[in-house]
Protein backbone atom coordinates (compact mmCIF):
# COMPACT_ATOMS: atom_id res chain seq x y z
CA UNK A 1 0.00 0.00 0.00
CA UNK A 2 2.77 2.46 0.84
CA UNK A 3 4.51 1.95 -2.10
CA UNK A 4 1.69 2.75 -4.46
CA UNK A 5 1.18 5.80 -2.24
CA UNK A 6 4.80 6.73 -3.10
CA UNK A 7 4.78 5.95 -6.75
CA UNK A 8 1.17 8.20 -6.75
CA UNK A 9 3.42 11.24 -5.20
CA UNK A 10 6.31 10.94 -8.31
CA UNK A 11 3.39 10.76 -10.75
CA UNK A 12 2.04 13.72 -9.49
CA UNK A 13 5.33 15.37 -8.83
CA UNK A 14 6.50 14.79 -12.23
CA UNK A 15 2.92 15.67 -13.95
CA UNK A 16 2.58 18.93 -12.04
CA UNK A 17 3.27 21.80 -14.12
CA UNK A 18 6.81 23.72 -12.76
CA UNK A 19 4.91 27.27 -13.33
CA UNK A 20 2.19 25.63 -11.03
CA UNK A 21 4.57 25.01 -8.47
CA UNK A 22 6.29 28.50 -8.41
CA UNK A 23 2.89 29.63 -7.83
CA UNK A 24 2.12 27.93 -4.73
CA UNK A 25 5.48 28.07 -3.67
CA UNK A 26 4.64 32.21 -4.16
CA UNK A 27 1.53 31.94 -2.61
CA UNK A 28 2.88 30.70 0.51
CA UNK A 29 5.29 33.17 0.73
CA UNK A 30 3.17 35.78 0.63
CA UNK A 31 0.75 34.53 2.73
CA UNK A 32 3.69 33.99 5.30
CA UNK A 33 4.47 37.65 4.86
CA UNK A 34 0.63 38.93 5.71
CA UNK A 35 0.49 36.81 8.75
CA UNK A 36 3.61 38.47 9.60
CA UNK A 37 2.03 41.86 9.15
CA UNK A 38 -0.65 41.11 10.55
CA UNK A 39 1.45 39.71 13.83
CA UNK A 40 4.28 42.78 13.37
CA UNK A 41 1.02 45.74 13.59
CA UNK A 42 -0.88 43.88 16.54
CA UNK A 43 2.68 43.77 18.24
CA UNK A 44 3.61 47.17 17.86
CA UNK A 45 -0.26 48.56 18.47
CA UNK A 46 0.04 50.56 21.53
CA UNK A 47 -3.69 50.57 22.89
CA UNK A 48 -2.58 46.26 22.53
CA UNK A 49 0.51 47.00 24.66
CA UNK A 50 0.29 50.07 26.16
CA UNK A 51 3.37 51.08 28.81
CA UNK A 52 1.48 50.98 32.33
CA UNK A 53 3.94 51.38 34.72
CA UNK A 54 7.57 53.68 34.54
CA UNK A 55 10.12 52.80 37.13
CA UNK A 56 12.76 55.74 37.84
CA UNK A 57 15.84 54.89 39.61
CA UNK A 58 18.45 57.54 40.66
CA UNK A 59 18.95 60.36 43.41
CA UNK A 60 18.17 62.97 40.87
CA UNK A 61 18.98 66.50 42.59
CA UNK A 62 19.07 68.84 39.74
CA UNK A 63 17.79 67.64 36.89
CA UNK A 64 14.39 69.00 36.03
CA UNK A 65 11.62 66.19 36.24
CA UNK A 66 9.21 68.48 33.72
CA UNK A 67 11.93 67.73 31.43
CA UNK A 68 12.69 63.82 31.87
CA UNK A 69 8.70 63.33 31.68
CA UNK A 70 8.83 65.17 28.47
CA UNK A 71 11.57 62.69 26.65
CA UNK A 72 9.51 60.00 28.41
CA UNK A 73 6.32 60.50 26.96
CA UNK A 74 7.47 61.30 23.64
CA UNK A 75 9.05 57.47 23.44
CA UNK A 76 6.81 55.55 25.53
CA UNK A 77 3.76 56.56 23.95
CA UNK A 78 4.44 54.31 21.09
CA UNK A 79 3.71 51.45 23.33
CA UNK A 80 5.82 48.44 25.36
CA UNK A 81 7.14 46.80 21.89
CA UNK A 82 6.65 50.14 20.08
CA UNK A 83 9.29 51.83 22.02
CA UNK A 84 12.83 52.40 21.48
CA UNK A 85 15.50 51.83 23.97
CA UNK A 86 18.10 53.22 22.58
CA UNK A 87 16.50 56.18 21.38
CA UNK A 88 15.01 57.11 24.71
CA UNK A 89 18.52 56.06 26.49
CA UNK A 90 19.75 58.66 23.67
CA UNK A 91 17.21 61.53 24.59
CA UNK A 92 17.74 61.11 28.39
CA UNK A 93 21.43 61.62 27.99
CA UNK A 94 20.77 65.16 25.82
CA UNK A 95 19.70 66.74 29.27
CA UNK A 96 21.52 68.88 31.00
CA UNK A 97 22.46 66.76 34.43
CA UNK A 98 22.49 63.74 32.83
CA UNK A 99 25.68 61.90 32.47
CA UNK A 100 24.47 57.94 32.29
CA UNK A 101 21.30 56.51 31.33
CA UNK A 102 19.87 52.58 31.09
CA UNK A 103 16.83 51.75 30.31
CA UNK A 104 14.97 48.40 29.91
CA UNK A 105 11.65 46.44 29.15
CA UNK A 106 10.13 44.32 32.13
CA UNK A 107 7.52 42.29 30.86
CA UNK A 108 4.88 42.54 30.25
CA UNK A 109 3.67 45.99 30.59
CA UNK A 110 6.56 48.23 32.82
CA UNK A 111 9.84 50.30 31.89
CA UNK A 112 12.74 50.35 34.01
CA UNK A 113 14.96 53.51 33.47
CA UNK A 114 17.95 54.36 35.95
CA UNK A 115 19.30 57.89 35.62
CA UNK A 116 23.19 59.11 36.63
CA UNK A 117 23.22 62.81 37.23
CA UNK A 118 26.37 64.21 36.79
CA UNK A 119 28.34 65.91 40.37
CA UNK A 120 29.38 69.55 39.66
CA UNK A 121 32.65 70.31 40.93
CA UNK A 122 33.36 73.50 39.94
CA UNK A 123 32.08 76.97 38.11
CA UNK A 124 33.21 77.67 34.57
CA UNK A 125 33.31 81.40 33.48
CA UNK A 126 30.26 82.04 35.75
CA UNK A 127 27.68 80.46 33.72
CA UNK A 128 29.28 76.80 32.87
CA UNK A 129 29.93 73.84 35.05
CA UNK A 130 32.26 71.27 35.06
CA UNK A 131 31.78 67.76 36.64
CA UNK A 132 33.47 65.12 38.78
CA UNK A 133 34.66 63.53 35.44
CA UNK A 134 35.82 66.96 33.54
CA UNK A 135 32.75 67.25 31.63
CA UNK A 136 31.62 70.85 31.34
CA UNK A 137 27.61 71.75 30.56
CA UNK A 138 25.58 74.28 30.70
CA UNK A 139 22.38 73.61 32.90
CA UNK A 140 19.37 75.55 33.26
CA UNK A 141 19.09 77.60 36.26
CA UNK A 142 16.62 76.39 39.07
CA UNK A 143 16.10 77.24 42.98
CA UNK A 144 18.27 73.80 43.79
CA UNK A 145 21.26 75.23 42.06
CA UNK A 146 21.44 78.22 45.00
CA UNK A 147 23.36 75.31 46.78
CA UNK A 148 26.43 75.39 44.02
CA UNK A 149 27.19 79.58 44.45
CA UNK A 150 29.43 78.09 47.37
CA UNK A 151 31.70 76.25 44.15
CA UNK A 152 35.40 77.05 43.86
CA UNK A 153 35.38 79.36 40.37
CA UNK A 154 37.27 78.65 37.25
CA UNK A 155 37.57 81.45 34.80
CA UNK A 156 39.47 81.17 31.00
CA UNK A 157 39.13 81.98 27.47
CA UNK A 158 36.57 79.67 25.91
CA UNK A 159 37.63 76.18 24.58
CA UNK A 160 40.28 76.20 27.97
CA UNK A 161 38.46 74.79 30.21
CA UNK A 162 39.96 71.52 30.65
CA UNK A 163 43.13 73.07 31.23
CA UNK A 164 42.48 75.01 33.67
CA UNK A 165 40.53 72.40 35.34
CA UNK A 166 43.72 69.87 35.19
CA UNK A 167 45.69 72.59 36.82
CA UNK A 168 43.11 73.29 38.53
CA UNK A 169 43.24 69.48 40.34
CA UNK A 170 47.27 69.37 40.86
CA UNK A 171 47.07 73.11 42.09
CA UNK A 172 44.63 71.50 45.15
CA UNK A 173 47.23 68.75 45.66
CA UNK A 174 50.23 70.89 45.76
CA UNK A 175 48.35 73.19 48.40
CA UNK A 176 46.44 70.14 50.13
CA UNK A 177 49.22 69.32 52.61
CA UNK A 178 49.29 73.48 53.89
CA UNK A 179 45.01 73.03 54.82
CA UNK A 180 44.34 75.54 51.85
CA UNK A 181 41.58 75.66 49.54
CA UNK A 182 41.00 77.39 46.07
CA UNK A 183 38.22 79.70 45.79
CA UNK A 184 38.72 81.49 42.25
CA UNK A 185 41.48 80.20 39.93
CA UNK A 186 41.94 82.60 36.74
CA UNK A 187 44.19 81.65 33.06
CA UNK A 188 44.01 85.08 31.84
CA UNK A 189 43.65 86.11 27.83
CA UNK A 190 47.54 86.10 28.28
CA UNK A 191 48.07 82.41 29.96
CA UNK A 192 49.25 84.51 33.39
CA UNK A 193 47.80 82.07 36.30
CA UNK A 194 46.37 83.36 39.74
CA UNK A 195 44.87 82.05 42.32
CA UNK A 196 42.51 83.24 44.83
CA UNK A 197 42.80 81.39 48.18
CA UNK A 198 39.27 80.19 50.59
CA UNK A 199 41.58 82.58 53.46
CA UNK A 200 41.11 85.78 50.79
CA UNK A 201 45.24 85.25 49.89
CA UNK A 202 46.29 85.88 46.19
CA UNK A 203 48.72 83.97 44.62
CA UNK A 204 49.69 85.69 41.63
CA UNK A 205 52.10 82.86 39.38
CA UNK A 206 52.66 84.21 35.80
CA UNK A 207 52.78 82.54 32.88
CA UNK A 208 55.98 80.07 33.08
CA UNK A 209 57.06 77.59 35.70
CA UNK A 210 53.49 77.52 37.58
CA UNK A 211 53.60 74.85 39.88
CA UNK A 212 57.08 75.36 40.68
CA UNK A 213 56.45 78.28 41.76
CA UNK A 214 53.41 77.29 43.71
CA UNK A 215 55.65 74.79 44.96
CA UNK A 216 58.20 77.86 46.05
CA UNK A 217 54.89 79.48 48.01
CA UNK A 218 54.12 76.57 49.89
CA UNK A 219 57.54 75.88 51.05
CA UNK A 220 57.31 79.95 52.44
CA UNK A 221 53.70 79.40 53.38
CA UNK A 222 54.77 79.17 57.52
CA UNK A 223 57.65 81.52 57.30
CA UNK A 224 54.93 84.34 55.66
CA UNK A 225 52.36 83.58 57.95
CA UNK A 226 54.61 83.87 61.33
CA UNK A 227 54.95 87.07 60.52
CA UNK A 228 51.37 88.37 60.35
CA UNK A 229 48.28 85.48 60.66
CA UNK A 230 45.84 86.58 57.81
CA UNK A 231 47.05 89.99 57.26
CA UNK A 232 48.41 88.70 53.81
CA UNK A 233 46.75 90.26 50.38
CA UNK A 234 48.76 88.61 48.00
CA UNK A 235 52.27 87.10 47.17
CA UNK A 236 53.53 87.55 43.87
CA UNK A 237 55.81 85.00 42.44
CA UNK A 238 56.94 86.19 39.32
CA UNK A 239 60.15 86.85 40.21
CA UNK A 240 63.38 83.99 39.83
CA UNK A 241 64.50 84.48 43.25
CA UNK A 242 61.70 85.29 45.67
CA UNK A 243 58.54 86.65 45.96
CA UNK A 244 56.88 90.09 46.72
CA UNK A 245 54.49 89.98 49.64
CA UNK A 246 51.59 92.52 49.97
CA UNK A 247 50.01 93.57 53.63
CA UNK A 248 47.65 95.60 53.09
CA UNK A 249 48.69 98.95 51.09
CA UNK A 250 51.98 97.76 51.62
CA UNK A 251 54.36 96.00 50.01
CA UNK A 252 57.74 93.55 51.37
CA UNK A 253 60.20 91.48 49.65
CA UNK A 254 61.14 87.96 50.67
CA UNK A 255 64.43 85.85 49.86
CA UNK A 256 63.84 83.01 47.74
CA UNK A 257 62.57 80.17 49.63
Amino acid sequence: MLKEQESQLKKLKVTLPKFMLQMLQGCLVGLLLVLTLIGSKTLFDPNRFPVLEVKIIGDLRFQDKDQIQTVLLTELSKGFYGLSVNRLKKNLLSLSWIQASEVKRVWPDAVQVELIERKPLVIWNQTGLISSEGDLFVAKHNKEMASLESLPKLDGPEGRHSLVWQNYLVMEKVLEPMGLKISKLTLSPRGSWEINLENNLKIILGTREVLPRLRRFVRSYDKLTSQRPNQIAYVDLRYTSGMAVGWGNNVSWLGRG
